[in-house]
């Protein structure tokens, strides 16, 4: 049961992290469309 806990924490942290840098890279840009291959250049 605590390696499931371990696995859920961990999993969480890593999509807070790639989501916010996606964030970063299509929403907080000023202008048109953003891509998807845009957005992902967020994550570099």
């Amino acid at each position: 049961m605590h390696v499931a806990l371990i696995i859920t924490v961990l999993f969480t942290w890593v999509m807070v992290r790639v989501a916010g840098r996606i964030y970063q890279g299509a929403i907080l840009r000023v202008g048109g469309k953003v891509s998807l291959r845009d957005a992902r250049r967020g994550l570099d």
